[in-house]
């Protein structure tokens, strides 16, 4: 089993991608994302089984530099000036979760859009209890920030990434490590006569 990680492109992917927040967001929490989620101004992320394959996971990825109110009610206290991008909307389907999808599209994402445009901040709003054992802090060099936001999310506090500091470049990097790690693992642990399983980024 091949899976790519790719940005949408067409209105395919789009409905592609509302396919897995329906079953994910609408079927297991009861939540209903806004059409202009979708919007063409968000760049937005999906993980595939193949290339053309059904989808299984998306990520978002919003830019919130020129949103001052946004940032000060979450109290992020950004520089002025500062580039700010926020991720949204991750959703895996559950039979495909435990296999790094989530690392993965963060990964693209960075590739893709932070690096190239040399955000100074990434952020996002994630569950208070879970936070500090999220993926995204332990691999990806997010930094819980006090205060609790209810939302119909739950209890959410912001993860802060500063992109310009050495220790978020080490983080990317040992997040790349990881995937590579755990993708010769996995191909290992499930491969067959004739086949296995790899996960690949697309372009």
């Amino acid at each position: 089993m091949e899976i790519l990680i790719e940005q949408t492109a067409n209105s395919e992917d789009i409905a592609a991608m509302r396919g897995v927040w329906k079953q994910v967001f609408e079927g297991e929490m009861g939540i209903v994302i806004p059409q202009d989620a979708a919007s063409s101004d968000i760049s937005h992320f999906i993980a595939r089984l193949g290339r053309g394959g059904k989808t299984v996971g998306t990520l978002s990825l919003v830019d919130t530099s020129h949103d001052l109110r946004l940032q000060e009610s979450h109290d992020l206290q950004f520089k002025t000036g500062a580039h700010s991008a926020r991720f949204m909307h991750l959703a895996v389907l559950p039979a495909f979760r435990g296999m790094g999808i989530p690392l993965m599209m963060a990964l693209e994402a960075h590739r893709n859009i932070i690096a190239p445009r040399r955000y100074d901040y990434t952020w996002l709003l994630f569950d208070t209890l879970r936070a500090r054992s999220s993926f995204l802090c332990r691999h990806l060099g997010f930094t819980p920030r006090d205060g609790v936001y209810v939302s119909e999310y739950g209890r959410r506090c912001p993860l802060v990434r500063d992109e310009l500091t050495p220790g978020a470049a080490r983080a990317v990097e040992q997040a790349e490590l990881y995937v590579r790690q755990f993708r010769r693992v996995y191909q290992f642990e499930h491969a067959g006569p004739g086949g296995g399983a790899f996960v690949s980024l697309g372009n």
